[in-house]
């Protein structure tokens, strides 16, 4: 009688052991893939932030350059503020579904969950807000859901310098009004 006791309990000793091992695997997994996704976004998002710096301080006059950019639900907001610790607006996810701009001289990026990140822009710019829209479910979104992914938000980023300490990186082509005082 004993000796069918232990053996059950080392049967069910190990089917936990197993589970324990198995969720700690299913954990780290996750937790990987996490990881690499959001430094795929802040590759994505440097990219973005140099090449409006570049147009910023060496482009000329009327240069116009596109950038193609991939952001993964996590990502909170890509936005311009005036100061260089500011949140995005409280309701930036419907300035996004709009393709609302903002004006600023930092350069600024969210993910849910922690502190913004800035970086000092050389030029005043008016950009359009990126990241997570609305959550609204959109198709895109419902269909990636459905087929087991996570949605990504793909954006292509017109980058334009107006003036010259003036640049304009848009979702699409919006007409703004640059005053110039002649002397």
């Amino acid at each position: 009688m004993r000796k069918g006791i232990s053996t059950w309990i080392l049967v069910i000793g190990g089917i936990i052991l197993g589970m324990i091992i198995f969720f700690a695997g299913v954990y780290i997994s996750i937790q990987t893939i996490k990881i690499n996704e959001k430094q795929a976004a802040l590759s994505e998002i440097n990219t973005l932030y140099e090449k409006i710096e570049r147009t910023c301080l060496v482009g000329g006059i009327g240069e116009t350059y596109y950038y193609k950019i991939s952001l993964p639900e996590s990502i909170r907001a890509v936005y311009v503020s005036n100061y260089s610790d500011e949140e995005p607006p409280d309701k930036v996810s419907v300035l996004i579904s709009e393709n609302k701009i903002g004006l600023g001289k930092y350069f600024c990026y969210q993910f849910f969950n922690e502190a913004p990140n800035c970086r000092k822009i050389s030029c005043n710019t008016f950009m359009t807000y990126i990241g997570t829209p609305s959550m609204k479910d959109d198709l895109l979104s419902l269909l990636a859901r459905v087929a087991g992914e996570r949605p990504r938000y793909n954006y292509t980023i017109i980058i334009n310098k107006t003036f010259f300490d003036t640049v304009i990186a848009v979702t699409k082509p919006v007409e703004i009004p640059i005053t110039t005082t002649t002397i």
